[in-house]
């Protein structure tokens, strides 16, 4: 059984404030698979702290499209090269069929960020438009701190869903894992720690009901 004892706050490992766990359960087996740390309210707040910091004071919203762009990609280069150990631990975690999961819970969320950097490449950022008496000027901005609390299921397709359109909009973002499906959210958590993202932006927790 593997014991992970970080959480990834803000793009670095952290030990957590919280003393509790969670055991991530083998679905064919019924065995514990994994021990992951239940976060608890420090622990958010500190993820939180560090998403803000990195939205309000480290420049992500105003980092150039292209770099964003460029980041979002390095994480699908990092998910592709470790698809096959997504797949296995998704199969044991949520108890699909391996196959489903190389094409439905690996490949399909790679596809989804691929797929979101195509359309922030062609997506209307400034637009001017004719108004009643003058013409204006639509300008789209990220907004601040997204939280995603992700279900079981499916759990990097629903993490690709929200992590990359947050990132290429220029929102720093903190995800909450299912403590059924933690493990792999954990290996994504190895990718971003590697993706060479800025400080703050990319936050992984993963807990129980009180975490999320």
């Amino acid at each position: 059984m593997r014991e992970v004892e970080h959480l990834l706050i803000g793009g670095t490992w952290a030990a957590p404030r919280a003393t509790a766990t969670v055991d991530v359960v083998e679905a064919h087996t019924e065995q514990p698979l994994a021990r992951v740390p239940d976060a608890d309210a420090h622990d958010v707040d500190a993820a939180v702290r560090a998403a803000r910091a990195a939205f309000d004071e480290r420049g992500w919203p105003t980092t150039p499209l292209d770099e964003r762009i460029a980041a979002v990609e390095r994480i699908a280069a990092g998910m592709e090269a470790r698809s096959d150990e997504l797949a296995r631990t998704i199969t044991s975690e949520t108890g699909c069929t391996l196959g489903f999961s190389k094409l439905g819970q690996v490949a399909s969320p790679i596809e989804t960020m691929r797929a979101f950097v195509d359309l922030a490449r062609s997506h209307p950022w400034e637009e001017r438009r004719p108004g009643r008496y003058l013409p204006f000027l639509l300008r789209r901005e990220p907004v601040g701190v997204v939280g995603a609390v992700v279900a079981w299921n499916v759990p990097q397709v629903l993490i690709a869903t929200k992590l990359a359109p947050a990132l290429l909009a220029g929102c720093s973002i903190v995800v909450k894992a299912a403590p059924e499906a933690s493990l792999d959210a954990v290996i994504l958590a190895e990718v971003l720690a590697e993706a060479d993202l800025p400080p703050g932006v990319v936050s992984i927790l993963t807990g129980g009901v009180e975490t999320g």
